[in-house]
């Protein structure tokens, strides 16, 4: 993994910085972005399942039951 460091500057002043994570010998895991701080690990989900699929009515484009379940 290698890459150069590019500054992203606004009104000619540094602002951000883009490049690789690490010096470029290996690439960087989530494990190790979390433990340099750069990363968050992942947050618990609920535990419930998700909504079961609603039947679309037959001869209906999937478009008119999308519309149709957004204007509700």
């Amino acid at each position: 993994m290698g890459g150069e460091r590019i500054v992203i500057t606004v009104d000619g002043v540094p602002a951000a910085q883009l490049g690789p994570l690490n010096d470029g010998t290996a690439a960087a895991s989530v494990d190790d972005l979390v433990s340099a701080g750069l990363l968050r690990g992942p947050q618990a989900r609920s535990a419930s399942p998700p909504a079961a699929p609603i039947p679309a009515p037959p001869g209906r484009s999937s478009t008119e039951v999308l519309r149709e379940q957004r204007d509700r």
